[in-house]
């Protein structure tokens, strides 16, 4: 069985058969996916979410070819490790839980040190690694993640390293994210 690594720059802005795949694997291949964070980047730098695109700031890392998956078949998806190495605080006004809360855009980075996330002197709390977006291209569409019926938009409680995930395939060109 192979072993291979995704980086950053592979990625993709929506769940849509028509992307390439940028890998092709078989059944009981490992993929490591890095992912970015290059949005969340240049707002800190202040840029404005509309000279970055609202669409940028959830990247998915693929897509990948699976070789021999067919409509009707579970893809099996284990998730070894998850390696968190930076963290952004973004208050958004209008958007999000705290959007009504501000009147301007606020970006920070949080330090990480020793598992934890560090939001001030006094205050910390662990780190728990979120999987973000799992799913595949929609059978005849183009769809954004969020509207994807087979897409696994997981956060952090659902998917922890070592837990399994069946993601059901939707065409006979199986692209996964």
């Amino acid at each position: 069985m192979a072993e291979y690594t995704l980086r950053k720059e592979q990625k993709a802005f929506a769940f849509d058969r028509t992307i390439a795949p940028v890998l092709t694997i078989d059944s009981g291949d490992t993929v490591t996916f890095e992912t970015g964070d290059f949005a969340y980047e240049r707002l800190s730098k202040g840029e404005a979410v509309e000279a970055i695109g609202l669409e940028n700031f959830n990247a998915v890392t693929g897509p990948v070819y699976v070789n021999g998956a067919v409509p009707g078949d579970a893809l099996r998806v284990e998730v070894l490790d998850v390696q968190v190495r930076r963290a952004w605080s973004v208050w958004l006004p209008g958007f999000g839980g705290l959007g009504a809360h501000t009147t301007s855009t606020r970006v920070r980075e949080i330090p990480l040190r020793d598992g934890r996330a560090h939001i001030s002197e006094s205050v910390s709390t662990p780190i728990r690694p979120m999987i973000g977006c799992i799913g595949v291209a929609p059978g005849h569409r183009r769809e954004r993640r969020a509207d994807v019926p087979s897409t696994r938009d997981r956060g952090l409680p659902d998917l922890d390293p070592g837990d399994p995930d069946e993601v059901p395939a939707l065409e006979s060109v199986e692209r996964h994210y």
